[in-house]
């Protein structure tokens, strides 16, 4: 990953002494910023003077806020060595060649004239989309730059013939939209619209809908328009339309019954995407990035062996209102699996803090108030992560066993939950009934129980807000379902 976005050149004036000018040029330094033009003369010991320098200064994010965030950056500097500074201009020259396209060169042979349709389509589409190798791979911004480096002759090998053809890839892979822009942003967003708009198509609102199909249409024409201006082709940003429209239309359609497709989800995939933009853009800001591929790997035999542990909270929840606890029933490890996989889900939300820090510091929003930005962030990030699990997993849990208490007491079947398997019995005692030891009521061999589950030789019953829990070894558990109709048979 580059080590700076965006490059700007500064003029500055330092009011100061010669102490001053060097904890100055050597705070510059070492952020890696290049003074281009400092003081002629040396500046004075004692008496403060007023010294010009011209600073040029490298900085990652968007070209959009860099200037007025590098301003940001100077006087923060200046605040921290207790200098007097100011910034008399800030311009914004280039940016970093981390977005250039990445272009295939091929000498295509020419196809048969006598070549239906689909096979020229194929073809021109394997070559565009890298799926056949090039003899050559180059660097450059519009494929009109990058014609002359893929004929230039190398030593040693020879020139290309006249007739090389190049087929950019982008850096970012086959896309739609991959000579449109260089940055994969604009491809993430558009689709974010899109989905957004099928989110509010298939709940029912339709302005804002519209808005929204209204607001990735002008996007699309101003892509279009940016691309007519480099005198790049036109077909990528009509496919995009398309991708978008057949989007739109399609999910609207499939939810025209309701149901078939819940809104939530959309909105869900286009919050996915967001958040991992703003992910990808932090990630890619912090110094110690480069540590993750070391460090993810370290971590992963300390998550499997805790990861089925994280569900507990859910079978907890749901055991409570039936009067028992985690060590009165067994739960399988395939429930235990997919109820962490919601808990971590669940969790996974304080991420839209980090993520949106992300964008703060991408559009160079948290120079001046980082301290605003950052308490902002982190309330949000405590706030998501403890309302997470209670909105998601806690409630949710004591919702559906208050349900399946009152279908019990109804006499109906009770569903599944993450591993749970309540099933209808009929109990009967192997032993006299005064010697049957356990927990709770007192067994009537003639009433239905639900078993939840059984757990180190003792079995977990319920019935009518009656807790009970009995051995297994001095019982015999009937499966006896309470649609029959039928009593429990007597014991034998």
């Amino acid at each position: 990953m580059p080590t700076f976005d965006q490059r700007l050149v500064t003029l500055l004036t330092l009011k100061g002494t010669q102490t001053d000018c060097e904890l100055f040029e050597a705070a510059v330094a070492e952020r890696g910023w290049v003074v281009l033009q400092a003081p002629s003369g040396p500046a004075p010991l004692v008496h403060r003077t007023e010294m010009a320098y011209v600073v040029e200064v490298r900085v990652r994010g968007a070209r959009i806020g860099a200037l007025s965030g590098t301003r940001s950056q100077l006087h923060t500097l200046a605040d921290r060595l207790g200098l007097e500074l100011s910034v008399s201009i800030v311009e914004l020259l280039d940016r970093d060649t981390e977005g250039t396209n990445t272009w295939n060169v091929y000498t295509a042979p020419p196809l048969d004239p006598a070549a239906g349709f689909l096979r020229r389509w194929w073809y021109t589409r394997a070559l565009a989309w890298g799926l056949r190798e090039g003899r050559r791979q180059v660097r450059a911004g519009l494929g009109v730059d990058a014609l002359p480096l893929a004929r230039r002759a190398l030593p040693g090998v020879p020139a290309a013939a006249p007739g090389a053809s190049v087929f950019g890839t982008g850096h970012s892979g086959p896309f739609p939209l991959r000579r449109l822009t260089r940055r994969r942003r604009v491809k993430v967003g558009l689709l974010t619209v899109a989905l957004l708009a099928c989110g509010w198509l298939a709940d029912d609102a339709p302005v804002l809908a519209l808005v929204m199909v209204g607001l990735a249409t002008a996007l699309c024409v101003v892509c279009v328009r940016a691309a007519r201006s480099r005198g790049e082709s036109l077909w990528d940003g009509v496919a995009m339309a398309g991708v978008i429209c057949v989007l739109t239309v399609g999910f609207s359609r499939l939810n025209e019954q309701r149901n078939q497709v819940p809104p939530e989800l959309i909105l869900t995939a286009a919050g996915l995407l967001v958040t991992g933009g703003g992910l990808v853009l932090l990630l890619r800001s912090l110094a110690w990035r480069i540590w993750l591929p070391w460090l993810v790997p370290a971590l992963l035999p300390v998550v499997l062996v805790l990861f089925p542990g994280i569900g507990a909270i859910v079978h907890a929840y749901y055991l409570v209102h039936f009067g028992f606890d985690l060590e009165d029933v067994d739960i399988p490890m395939t429930g235990q699996v997919f109820a962490s996989l919601k808990v971590v889900v669940v969790m996974s939300l304080w991420l839209v803090a980090p993520a949106i820090w992300g964008y703060v510091t991408h559009f160079h929003r948290s120079v001046e108030n980082r301290w605003a930005y950052g308490t902002l962030t982190a309330l949000l990030a405590v706030g998501t992560f403890l309302l997470g699990p209670i909105q998601f997993v806690m409630a949710p849990a004591q919702a559906t066993a208050i349900q399946a208490a009152q279908t019990a007491e109804d006499g109906g079947d009770v569903a599944e939950y993450y591993g749970i398997r309540p099933q209808w019995v009929c109990v009967q005692p192997v032993v006299p009934a005064g010697e049957l030891p356990g927990m709770g009521g007192r067994l009537n061999p003639r009433d239905h129980y639900l078993m939840l589950g059984d757990a180190d030789g003792e079995v977990a019953l319920w019935k009518a807000r009656e807790t009970l829990k009995l051995p297994l070894s001095q019982v015999r558990v009937i499966p006896w379902p309470v649609a029959a109709g039928e009593p429990c048979p007597a014991a034998g």
